[in-house]
């Protein structure tokens, strides 16, 4: 539909040279903006053209239209539309993002946590978990300042990371960035597919791991077709609601643990080289940094949010609460199961010889599970069913808005996409069963480039692009700090997962071996 606002001649006005858009994607405020366009006096011979279906009902002016990055009017120049002015018609709220946030967080690594300390000891692991969660709060904080800043300057939404990446630095920097993003998402969902079959394979033995696999995999493919943010919340409240069991059901079971287990603790661990130290320092901080660290999903929830501003308030409330729950489970779990806790904690949870699955104990030949085992996986399946569509919503949401409004993704691509990626994250899952290791190898190769270096990265570009002040001497030196610990936690830690990956398939290739006992 075309509008004609035909206007007599008319001195130049305060508009005059200025840009301006009707924003489609609100009905509400498009009828205003309307409105208060009419009341102006604009230049000669101004056209408003609204792309899309449009009805006029009286004064009101309802107006409906389709939603793309380049929805708006050729009216001559005057006021910023909502796109340019970086504001988004996204109806998230503080406390729904809070939920996305929490449990986008506490999903796989709570499990590895007992075991990490039992790398580290208790002197070590503490003050190294506080210090991940104060780097990923600040690291959240800078990185929705840039975008904030990028969109004040260039009048654009920033709707995912990549996009900001492209302002920042061109299309080298986008392509690299998207390539990052979708490979750490599809790692990501490959690792919840694990976690969710061995806890299902711990609640019912009967049916193998990999079956449980199968079965997971079917589950999880309607909810790669998620387009709903608000539905996808719903399922969040359900997620934080399971996640806050787990400290509840990890610290029964340790209480469990050392009455029936012979188990050692250790304080204050030893180490018997300087690499040795390092190299279980960095691999631990790149593990526990993953725990926390959503900025690959900063910009998508910032764009969802009624008030962007409020994401700031959303990751200080998310990042406190994991932070506790992870406290609680890391040292509860590690003094109750000791040094010989396994990758996840869940499958420590039985009477000897230990959980079925578990090297040297046979098909058929596990122990009795506990009360405590089942709860938590019960837990953990639900958390990780709430957390598996936000992830997908992130990834295949910020692949089909990179393509142009005239042009957007075909459906049977979409469908295509969608599909292949839970297939592709199912077979990582059916190939690599061993939780701590692939959840170690993902942190240092992945999850630090994304939470450590882009960050501090696309802060320092877009505060040079944008003509913002200098930062304080401090501010930098703290960047700095956090972008060496980032360098040292992809570097060492990521030679000592794959190290210690080779070894487990060496030790145990049976698990690994997924064509010759693809049962087992």
């Amino acid at each position: 539909v075309e509008l004609a606002l035909p206007v007599e001649e008319q001195p130049p006005s305060r508009a005059e040279g200025h840009d301006a858009e009707i924003a489609t994607d609100d009905i509400d405020d498009s009828a205003v903006e309307l409105d208060a366009l009419l009341k102006h006096e604009p230049p000669p011979a101004v056209h408003a053209r609204v792309v899309g279906s449009a009805t006029v009902l009286g004064r009101s002016r309802n107006l409906k239209a389709d939603q793309s990055d380049n929805l708006a009017s050729d009216v001559d120049r005057g006021t910023p539309s909502k796109e340019q002015r970086g504001q988004t018609n996204g109806g998230g709220r503080v406390m729904g993002t809070v939920a996305n946030m929490v449990t986008a967080m506490i999903g796989a690594s709570i499990l590895g946590l007992p075991a990490v300390f039992a790398r580290t000891g208790l002197l070590l692991g503490v003050p190294l978990l506080v210090l991940s969660g104060a780097v990923s709060m600040y690291l959240c904080h800078i990185l929705s300042e840039a975008i904030g800043l990028v969109q004040a300057e260039r009048r654009i939404c920033i709707k995912k990371l990549d996009d900001l990446a492209r302002e920042c630095f061109g299309p080298v920097g986008q392509g690299i960035t998207l390539v990052l993003l979708n490979t750490y998402f599809l790692a990501k969902a490959a690792l919840y597919i694990v976690l969710i079959a061995q806890n299902l394979h711990y609640l019912a033995p009967s049916l193998p791991y990999r079956g449980w696999v199968l079965l997971v995999t079917v589950a999880s493919m309607p909810s790669a077709f998620l387009r709903d943010v608000s539905r996808i919340e719903c399922l969040a409240s359900l997620g934080v609601a399971a996640s806050m069991m787990y400290g509840v059901c990890i610290f029964s079971g340790a209480l469990s643990a050392a009455t029936r287990l012979e188990r050692r603790f250790e304080f204050q661990r030893g180490f018997s080289t300087a690499g040795e130290f390092c190299s279980t320092l960095f691999s631990s901080l790149a593990m526990m940094s993953f725990g926390f660290g959503p900025t690959d999903i900063v910009a998508t929830l910032r764009r969802e949010m009624r008030d962007p501003e409020g994401l700031l308030l959303a990751s200080a409330w998310s990042h406190s609460a994991v932070m506790v729950v992870y406290l609680v489970a890391g040292i509860v779990g590690f003094w109750g199961f000791g040094s010989s806790v396994t990758g996840n904690v869940n499958l420590s949870m039985c009477d000897a010889p230990g959980c079925e699955g578990q090297p040297g104990v046979p098909q058929g030949g596990g122990g009795m599970r506990w009360v405590s085992g089942c709860m938590l996986a019960v837990a953990v399946t639900l958390n990780l069913v709430a957390t598996i569509p936000l992830v997908q919503f992130c990834m295949f949401s910020g692949v089909e808005a990179s393509f142009p409004a005239h042009a957007p993704m075909k459906k049977i691509h979409s469908v295509m996409m969608r599909t292949g990626a839970v297939l592709a994250s199912a077979t990582v899952a059916l190939c690599v069963p061993f939780f701590l290791h692939v959840l170690s190898v993902i942190s240092s190769a992945l999850s630090v480039p994304i939470i450590f270096l882009l960050p501090i990265l696309l802060s320092w570009q877009a505060a040079r692009i944008c003509g913002a002040p200098p930062r304080r001497v401090a501010t930098r030196v703290l960047d700095a700090v956090v972008l060496l610990l980032g360098l040292l936690a992809f570097v060492v830690g990521l030679g000592d997962s794959l190290a210690s990956l080779a070894e487990v398939i060496r030790e145990h290739p049976e698990q690994a071996a997924v064509f010759t006992d693809f049962w087992h």
